[in-house]
């Protein structure tokens, strides 16, 4: 495997349409990685030799483009009172 290489990476662009349930979303995705190890593997070397590590089980963040550039308009429109 050469590092950076994409072999192993498949994007996949996904439109949503109607209101979305971010944390249901967020559960969902963190619930995928939890039960598969292999979306929590890294590879590391040490002393020459490369061994795989699996990370514990955690929440995956999920960033939402524009939410902050939303929201600050949503308070400030608030605040006007409007």
């Amino acid at each position: 495997m050469e590092q950076g290489a994409s072999a192993y990476t498949v994007p996949l662009p996904v439109l949503f349409r109607g209101p979305l349930d971010s944390d249901a979303l967020a559960a969902a995705l963190s619930g995928v990685v939890a039960r598969h190890e292999a979306l929590r593997t890294r590879f590391t070397e040490r002393d020459g030799e490369v061994y795989q590590v699996i990370g514990p089980a955690a929440r995956v963040p999920l960033p939402l483009p524009g939410a902050n550039r939303i929201l600050a308009g949503l308070f400030q429109t608030l605040s006007r009172g409007t």
